[in-house]
């Protein structure tokens, strides 16, 4: 079993269920709570059962990070029947950035969430189940008895699982520091090839399930203690169709492609972009590759204008990054471009298909060891919380 498939919803009675066995039921214990009692509640959403918990029930501890739509803190779980009485497990809780809000994007984070621990679960970091404010719940069951509309009560956050091992920008960082081929702390092209790799089979799956992530950077690619990536933040995520086409946009300006700054700005020349969400899922792959190659971005800028004139200068006059012939690394390097300008096309029906990108040189390879489980991450995680190179990886590293 996989290490999501207990959090899929069920159409089965009341209970979750994981193939023919129950992981969720009555007087049930759930593998993914450590064998901690079963505490919380279930709700029927979309015609399917929910993991929920009251607010009261979760005791919150350090930050963990920021984002646009909410802060992430570590949390624990208390006896329902003992507020006193502390779970050891740790946890990862979203709330609002302000504590008196609950925000409307909550709903449809936790649909996106729901949905893709069922179609992708090995893709996306473990989720665990909404918390709701137990009056709001109590309102809800007393609301028909009044004769009043019932309307969902709103979502006071969502428990993940604690990923302690850090994000890619800490394991990049510690490449620059310890591991770098180049001034600029790029790493070895083989070790850039392996990380995007993982990200683009991680996306591969969300996009086969109908799914745009919406805000790829360094940040949302949380690390297992194997050095593989999870994605995380999945509220700029939805299903890619022609309702959530004009939706805005929430993804890092550095990272974003040129499609969505219509969304940015009202006084560009062109109309709002209404099309197809996965191909700047692409684009952004294209610019962490970018990064991993070549130590840097292909451009920057202070501020939102200075980012779109530097993009579009960037890519209609070419300033690729030139490869030194005498480098080493020249031919790795030269593979490594030659897919990344096939990711950062400036129109979106320009980047190539999945089967274009399983099927490319610098990809298929390492797709296929990866996928049969034949190649190690560059970096694993040891017990006292360190990184260090697999025996596989030693050569390099």
């Amino acid at each position: 079993m996989s290490a999501n498939e207990a959090f899929m919803p069920s159409y089965h009675d009341n209970d979750i269920v994981c193939g023919d066995k129950q992981v969720w039921g009555e007087g049930e214990y759930r593998s993914i709570l450590d064998n901690e009692p079963r505490i919380g509640f279930k709700r029927s959403v979309l015609g399917g059962l929910v993991r929920c918990f009251y607010k009261a029930n979760i005791i919150l501890g350090d930050i963990l990070g920021e984002g646009g739509n909410g802060t992430v803190l570590s949390c624990h779980f208390t006896d329902p029947h003992n507020l006193d009485d502390v779970f050891p497990t740790t946890y990862a809780i979203k709330l609002s950035r302000h504590a008196h809000e609950e925000w409307d994007s909550f709903e449809g984070e936790c649909e996106n969430l729901e949905a893709l621990s069922r179609l992708a679960p090995d893709c996306i970091v473990p989720y665990v189940g909404r918390v709701y404010d137990g009056r709001h719940i109590e309102q809800e069951e007393q609301e028909p008895d009044q004769g009043r509309r019932v309307g969902p009560p709103p979502i006071a956050g969502i428990v993940l699982q604690y990923m302690p091992h850090g994000d890619f920008g800490s394991v990049l960082s510690l490449l620059a520091r310890k591991y770098a081929f180049s001034a600029r702390g790029a790493p070895h092209p083989e070790v850039a090839r392996f990380y995007v790799v993982d990200l683009l089979m991680k996306l591969y799956g969300i996009h086969q399930a109908g799914y745009y992530h919406g805000d790829v950077k360094l940040e949302n690619m949380m690390m297992t203690a194997d050095g593989r990536i999870l994605l995380a933040d999945f509220g700029t995520a939805g299903v890619d169709c022609r309702d959530n086409w004009s939706e805005g946009v929430g993804a890092a300006l550095p990272l974003m492609a040129p499609e969505l700054f219509t969304y940015i700005f009202d006084d560009l020349p062109v109309e709002k972009y209404v099309g197809l969400r996965r191909p700047s899922d692409l684009w952004s792959a294209g610019i962490i590759l970018y990064l991993l190659m070549f130590g840097r971005t292909p451009y920057t800028g202070r501020s939102d204008a200075e980012i779109y004139r530097s993009l579009n200068n960037f890519i209609f006059e070419q300033r690729w990054t030139e490869i030194d012939p005498a480098d080493l690394l020249a031919r790795e390097k030269w593979e490594a471009l030659q897919f990344t300008k096939k990711l950062l096309v400036w129109h979106p029906e320009g980047r190539p298909s999945w089967d274009d990108i399983m099927n490319d040189p610098y990809v298929h390879d390492q797709w296929v060891m990866m996928e049969r489980g034949c190649c190690k991450a560059p970096l694993v995680q040891q017990h006292d919380g360190t990184w260090m190179p697999s025996l596989e990886w030693e050569g390099l590293l």
